[in-house]
């Protein structure tokens, strides 16, 4: 029995040297009372901020508040195409889809262009942008300037009931 144990011991202490069982001495910094001075002027490792002077301070980021952070709205300007409206809208918007088909209603009925004396044998495309109910950009192909005009015209002053901070386009041919 005891040479069993003693084997043991000896395997023990064995397997200890072989996985690192070398204990190894904590390190520590040196006496600060025998540093130089200028690892003396160091005191980035001091964790009570009342002991470091506000120059050494980290910085502070400051969150802006609710009012400043609001982001840039889109300018449309009359007249403006369909691109140029889809451009003039900042990238941080994010695309929020209206189906095409509650769009395209208005542009369907006949009745939206009577007053451009539009019959049913007239042939024109549509195409518009729509930014928060309101037609901002418009493209109008008609068979003459004043049809074109017209209708134009008539899309423009569209509004629509779903109004949503996104630009949507529709194309229409009638």
């Amino acid at each position: 029995m005891r040479l069993l144990s003693m084997g043991l011991i000896g395997l023990v202490v064995a397997a200890g040297a072989a996985c690192g069982g070398e204990k190894k001495e904590p390190q520590f910094p040196p006496n600060p009372s025998a540093t130089t001075t200028e690892e003396a002027a160091d005191d980035s490792w001091i964790t009570d901020d009342s002991a470091r002077s506000d120059a050494d301070a980290d910085p502070i980021e400051q969150q802006p508040s609710d009012d400043a952070t609001e982001l840039p709205k889109p300018e449309f300007t009359d007249g403006m195409s369909v691109n140029q409206a889809i451009s003039a809208v900042p990238s941080h918007y994010d695309y929020v889809g209206i189906d095409p088909e509650v769009l395209a209603k208005p542009l369907m009925d006949i009745e939206t262009y009577k007053e451009c004396k539009i019959t049913t044998n007239d042939h024109f495309t549509v195409r518009i942008a729509i930014w928060n109910g309101k037609v901002v950009g418009a493209d109008v192909k008609a068979a003459t300037p004043a049809k074109t005009e017209c209708i134009d015209r008539v899309v423009r002053a569209l509004e629509y009931k779903e109004q949503v901070e996104s630009i949507n386009t529709v194309d229409y041919s009638f």
